[in-house]
């Protein structure tokens, strides 16, 4: 049996006994020695953010989602160069309005902060609008150091400074919406208004008018008002006479058809984005008093619009 010795020998450990092993004159090792050399101690923080006792920090969120929350993470370096992390929740209002929170963190460099949705994984872009502030002073009277982060949040993609580059708020893609206008009274006309801190982008406008038995030559029309000043109306290119139900729809990309379509009629709508205030409206010439218009339904993409 080989002795200690002799397993040792050679290049390797346990190689064969008595026999050592050959290097290869032509070998040349591929790798090379660093020309670098890091430090293992008394190593600079890698964010130039330090955070003071008079520091605070302001998040802003203006939402149109029903069930959703925010949480915000942070990761702070101590001091003492230990790390302390940060998680709060925020239950928000889905009217629009801009909700504001106040919250403080440790003293010491922030290495990093998140905020995504809490309870909605499902959120969609262009509903929940936030910006998170460093602060200094009072949270309704102080001066802003700077926006951290300002964005949508959508699911579970989070927004991450220093990483997420801020955004606006009508920036990107919105989210499109489905909505039910109100009925009319027989003789009135229809007119739903974009909401309080919200942007449209009308894709889709469809209604139904039954003409009463009063005889005359009604002509059905889309107009678009800033509220007050009608700004762009697209009228159907034919009349509907007394006892006729036909149904309109104006949509984007689409040309007039011939009115001998069925009971359906195609329009096209205008490319518009409409402002808090604006208002989709309905206008019918020579409109008898018996005469009904339906509930509008509409497609439109939606942003949050407004300070935040």
């Amino acid at each position: 049996m080989a002795t200690e010795g002799e397993r040792n020998r050679g290049l390797g450990a346990y190689s064969t006994p008595g026999v050592d092993q050959k290097i290869d004159p032509t070998f040349h090792p591929i790798g090379s020695a660093p020309e670098v050399k890091f430090r293992f101690t008394q190593i600079d923080p890698t964010t130039i953010l330090y955070v003071t006792r008079d520091d605070h920090f302001r998040l802003d969120v203006r939402n149109s989602d029903p069930v959703v929350s925010i949480n915000i993470h942070a990761r702070q370096l101590l001091p003492d160069g230990t790390i302390h992390r940060t998680f709060q929740t925020f239950a928000v209002t889905s009217d629009r309005s801009i909700n504001t929170f106040s919250f403080d963190l440790a003293e010491g460099f922030l290495l990093n902060l998140s905020i995504g949705v809490a309870s909605n994984a499902s959120a969609k872009y262009g509903k929940t609008f936030v910006a998170v502030r460093l602060i200094y002073g009072n949270v309704t009277i102080s001066t802003t150091s700077g926006v951290l982060i300002a964005g949508y949040l959508a699911g579970l993609t989070n927004l991450v400074w220093p990483i997420s580059q801020p955004a606006y708020d009508a920036q990107g893609t919105g989210a499109t919406r489905s909505i039910t206008g109100t009925t009319p009274a027989a003789g009135a006309t229809n007119s739903d208004t974009v909401p309080t801190a919200a942007k449209w982008r009308l894709h889709s406008y469809k209604v139904a008018f039954t003409a009463s038995a009063a005889v005359a030559n009604r002509e059905v029309a889309l107009v678009i008002t800033d509220g007050v000043n009608p700004l762009v109306t697209v009228t159907a290119a034919f009349t509907q006479v007394a006892g006729q139900a036909f149904g309109y729809q104006w949509s984007l990309g689409t040309q007039f058809l011939a009115p001998t379509v069925g009971t359906q009629r195609i329009l096209p709508a205008p490319d518009m984005y409409l402002s808090a205030g604006f208002q989709l409206q309905t206008d019918c010439r020579n409109e008898q008093a018996g005469d009904q218009f339906s509930a509008a339904q509409f497609e439109v993409e939606e942003w949050i619009e407004g300070e935040v």
